[in-house]
C-alpha cells in the first residue's frame, strides 16, 4: 500500500514559491526577471538557485521527514542509504561501472533498496518564457517574445544533438533502451496509479520526447507502468524478480515535474509527491521478517555530469597533489617515478660515469729491457748482467749482418 505524503508546505518552500511567482511576473517585484535568470540543470545546492535545479524537491523530501544527502560520486557511503534519486545531466546510458556499483548496492545489506533514475532531456526555459509572455506589460511583449524564441531555438538545438553520435553510438543500456519519439499530436491524457492517486485540479502538461524504454524481455526485472502520457510511459517501475529481493528501479523519463519551476505548479507538485510515495513504499513497509523498526529511509540525491565517478573510499585529499591519487594517475605515477629513479642511477651516478681506459701493450722493447733490468738488479750478480747484455748485443749485431 502506497502511503500518501503530507501535502502541507513549509515556510521555506513558501518563500521559494514566492520567488518563483515573482520571476513569473517578469516585471513585478524583481524588475526584469530575465536579467539574472539561472537555468543550470540538476544541481541541488548550487547558488544562485536555478529554475532547472532540484533544490525545492530536496526541501520537499526534508519536509516529509526524511534525511536527505547530496553527493556527486558513488562510494562505499552509498550503503548508508535506502533510496537514491539519480539526476544525470546528459541523455546517455549509465556506464557499466556505475550500473554494477548501483546493483551491488541494491543487492548488499538488509531491507529494500530503491533507485529513482531521472532522465535529463527536459529544461524548463521554454515553459518559463511562455508563461511570462502572458503576464508581462505591453511594452515588454516584444522582449518576451524574443526570449521565448531563443529558448525554443536552444531547445531545438539540444534535441538535434540527441543522436547516436551524441550517445557514443550506444542506446542499449542495462536497464532500458534510449530512443527519440517522433513529433505527434498530444492530448496530455495521464493514466496510471500516480495519476489516479494524485490530488490535482487539472492534469498538468508533461512532455515525453526522449524515452528510456524498458527491455522487452528480461528475466531479472518485471515492468509496471506508474504514469503514462498519451499512452507513453513517463514513469515506470522495474521490480526485481528474484524471490529473496524486493528492490526496485523507478525510471522517470524527465524532470518536468521535479525542477524548481514545477514547484510553482500545485498540480505538478502533486505528481512529485506521488513519485516520492512510490519510492518510499517498499522502504516504509515491514522488513522481510515482519518487524517494523520505526526508522525512516535515508535518501541520497545523486548528481552526475558526463559520467559519475566511482570511488573505493570516501576519503578526499584536499591538498594540491590530490590529483595524483585519482585514477588512472594513481597507477601511472608510481611506475613513472620508479623508472625515473632507475634512469637517474644509470645515467647520473654519484661518482660519475665509469670510463674505459686504453690498454697498454706488454710486448714493447722498453718493457722487455725494464723487466730484464729488474731481474738483474734483484740477482745482485754484476758479472751475469754484463754477460747478458753482451749476449744481447752480439745477437743484435748478428741479426743486422744477416739483414745486410
Amino acid at each position: 500500500m502506497v502511503k500518501q505524503p503530507n501535502t502541507c508546505v513549509s515556510m521555506a518552500s513558501l518563500t521559494w514559491l514566492a520567488i518563483l511567482v515573482c520571476l513569473l511576473a517578469f516585471s513585478g517585484c524583481a524588475g526584469n526577471a530575465t536579467s539574472s535568470l539561472e537555468t543550470k540543470y540538476g544541481k541541488t545546492n548550487e547558488q544562485p538557485r536555478s529554475i532547472n535545479s532540484t533544490s525545492l524537491f530536496a526541501a520537499r523530501l526534508e519536509e516529509l521527514g526524511y534525511e536527505v544527502s547530496v553527493r556527486n560520486r558513488i562510494s562505499p557511503k552509498i550503503d548508508e542509504f535506502d533510496i537514491v534519486f539519480w539526476f544525470p545531466e546528459n541523455v546517455r546510458c549509465p556506464s557499466e561501472g556505475a550500473t554494477e556499483a548501483i546493483e551491488k548496492w541494491m543487492d548488499e545489506g538488509y531491507g529494500s533498496k530503491t533507485l529513482v533514475y531521472v532522465g535529463a532531456d527536459y529544461r524548463s526555459d521554454e515553459d518559463y518564457y511562455r508563461a511570462i509572455q502572458k503576464r508581462v506589460a505591453p511594452e515588454l511583449k516584444a522582449e518576451a517574445q524574443r526570449l521565448l524564441s531563443e529558448a525554443q531555438l536552444a531547445s531545438q538545438n539540444r534535441k538535434n544533438t540527441w543522436t547516436e553520435d551524441h550517445w557514443g553510438g550506444n542506446t542499449k543500456c542495462d536497464w532500458f533502451d534510449i530512443e527519440v519519439l517522433k513529433p505527434r499530436k498530444k492530448s496530455n491524457l495521464l493514466t496510471g496509479p500516480m495519476a489516479t492517486n494524485a490530488n490535482f485540479n487539472s492534469p498538468p502538461k508533461l512532455p515525453v520526447e526522449v524515452v528510456m524504454s524498458p527491455k522487452k524481455s528480461t528475466a531479472k526485472w518485471s515492468i509496471e507502468s506508474l504514469l503514462a502520457v498519451d499512452g507513453e510511459n513517463l514513469v515506470y517501475r522495474l521490480t526485481d524478480n528474484r524471490t529473496y529481493s524486493t528492490n526496485q528501479i523507478i525510471v522517470v523519463q524527465n524532470a518536468s515535474f521535479l525542477v524548481n519551476l514545477a514547484a510553482a505548479d500545485p498540480d505538478k507538485r502533486a505528481i512529485a509527491d506521488q513519485l516520492v510515495a512510490e519510492a518510499i513504499s517498499l522502504s516504509e513497509d515491514e522488513d522481510d521478517f515482519g518487524f517494523d523498526f520505526g526508522f525512516g529511509p535515508k535518501i541520497l540525491i545523486l548528481e552526475s555530469e558526463y559520467d559519475i565517478p566511482i570511488r573505493s573510499t570516501d576519503f578526499v585529499n584536499q591538498n594540491s597533489w590530490a590529483w595524483i591519487s585519482e585514477e588512472p594517475l594513481c597507477y601511472i605515477v608510481p611506475h613513472a617515478l620508479l623508472w625515473g629513479v632507475l634512469f637517474c642511477f644509470v645515467y647520473f651516478p654519484i661518482f660519475g660515469r665509469p670510463k674505459r681506459l686504453p690498454q697498454q701493450s706488454t710486448s714493447t722493447f722498453r718493457n722487455h729491457i725494464k723487466a730484464i733490468a729488474k731481474q738483474l738488479s734483484r740477482s745482485g750478480d754484476s758479472e751475469h748482467a754484463r754477460r747478458t747484455i753482451q749476449q744481447y748485443q752480439e745477437s743484435i749485431l748478428g741479426s743486422n749482418k744477416k739483414n745486410s
